[in-house]
């Protein structure tokens, strides 16, 4: 292919030349990178501090955070009521007393919007999109989800049983079970998965931007969500609350010590799901809500070290898996040996 030939000369044009001058580069497009929002060598709890983070930012999250769950909590418990009532299902002066299907599947459902609700208020206060909410990676770590599992749940089945053993032996259920059994089946997981988004994910994570010292970050995190997550189930039981608490502290530490909320959000479901698909096929669930003095007791004690056991099973097991536990490239936690020649 020939040179082109400026317009009344016969020299060619230079390569890189117009008859103007020198000719610019086009631009390239640049690439786009997946670029994560925060420093590297962060843990889970830390991952909302970037620099310039605003002490105002973490506390109105929270407040924004908890309205949106009262919120969504009353509308789709109205809507039960009204229905309920309408129907004739409830009376009206039992409302709040007695349980039904379509009360316990809204309500879990409200809950599962939990979900969603704490990654769009991450992404509003923080600027860090929803897919940060799961892990120091950027995303749900599937794999190491579905091996948990596999294990967790025949687990929490296994001492489920022997912890309601009184009620699996002369089982009595509700005319509804197999309402609450397809609820709990099919609607429980993602109502779980919520609360630990909520609990864990946003309120734990947003009240630790408070401190840059990573251990009182994790105090200031960890006594407030707990705190609040104690709140949510409204009991009136002071053995109920020190277990609820005594959860939230828990998973907090397994969320800082794996680096994700792969195993609070398992350690949840397992727990919820064993329990109630228990429940659904040997008891009558109309007082599940009932968090009153009295319904709590010492055996509570019992949940508590079980839940530790199983927390520090998954720690353990993380580690193990040399999972990654803070921000950025990739950090073994085994040694290696280097094979790199060292710079001079």
């Amino acid at each position: 292919m020939s040179e082109q030939q400026p317009i009344g000369t016969d020299q060619p044009v230079a390569p890189g030349w117009t008859t103007h001058g020198p000719t610019t580069p086009a631009p390239t497009a640049p690439v786009k990178a997946r670029r994560q929002p925060h420093a590297d060598g962060l843990e889970y709890h830390q991952a909302l501090r970037t620099p310039g983070t605003s002490w105002w930012r973490g506390v109105a999250a929270i407040i924004v955070f908890v309205i949106g769950f009262v919120i969504v909590s009353s509308v789709f418990g109205g809507i039960a009521i009204a229905i309920d009532t309408a129907t004739g299902r409830v009376p009206i002066d039992q409302v709040g007393l007695v349980n039904s299907p379509i009360f316990f599947a809204l309500s879990i459902f409200s809950l599962a919007l939990v979900g969603p609700l704490a990654a769009l208020t991450q992404w509003a206060f923080f600027g860090q999109r929803p897919r940060w909410i799961h892990s120091v990676t950027g995303g749900l770590r599937w794999g190491w989800l579905g091996r948990l599992a596999a294990v967790l749940i025949p687990v929490m089945a296994v001492y489920m049983i022997i912890f309601n053993l009184p009620a699996v032996t002369n089982p009595q259920p509700a005319p509804e079970w197999l309402w609450y059994l397809l609820v709990a089946i099919f609607l429980v997981p993602f109502q779980s998965a919520g609360e630990e988004y909520g609990f864990r994910g946003l309120i734990n994570r947003s009240a630790a931007t408070w401190s840059g010292n990573p251990h009182v970050a994790f105090a200031l995190g960890t006594v407030i969500s707990s705190v609040l997550f104690m709140f949510a189930h409204g009991a009136g039981d002071p053995w109920l609350n020190v277990y609820y608490f005594s959860f939230g502290v828990l998973l907090c530490t397994v969320a800082r010590l794996t680096g994700g909320l792969e195993g609070p959000i398992m350690v949840h479901v397992a727990n919820n799901l064993t329990a109630l698909v228990i429940s659904a096929l040997t008891q009558d669930l109309s007082g599940m809500f009932d968090r009153a003095a009295g319904t709590g007791g010492p055996f509570m004690l019992i949940q508590i070290v079980f839940v530790a056991a199983i927390s520090a099973g998954i720690i353990w097991w993380s580690r193990r898996q040399n999972l990654q536990t803070r921000t950025g490239a990739r950090a073994s936690s085994r040694p290696t040996i280097s094979t790199s020649v060292p710079a001079r």
